[in-house]
């Protein structure tokens, strides 16, 4: 994106940091991260607000529905095997 960089400094407090997936997963593994994730899940510290679930199949509308911001919260979709 591009945006006008004076505007962006000029109300003071501003970071700007360049975030590159392949980089940081290599410098930080998202196995701790998910593994935290998880715990804080269990232990109840953690929720997830959960908007809507569907089916795999489902996920045209779902992701039109998210595009169309028709939902606030996650949307899950369920795998049948």
């Amino acid at each position: 994106t591009t945006f006008e960089l004076g505007s962006f400094f000029r109300g003071g407090g501003a970071t700007l940091y360049g975030f590159f997936l392949f980089h940081e997963v290599l410098s930080n593994p998202a196995s701790s991260g998910l593994s935290r994730l998880a715990r804080m899940v269990a232990d109840g510290s953690l929720t997830a607000n959960v908007s809507t679930e569907a089916k795999l199949d489902d996920i045209g509308e779902v992701a039109q529905a998210l595009l169309d911001r028709g939902f606030t919260g996650k949307a899950v979709l369920h795998v049948s095997e």
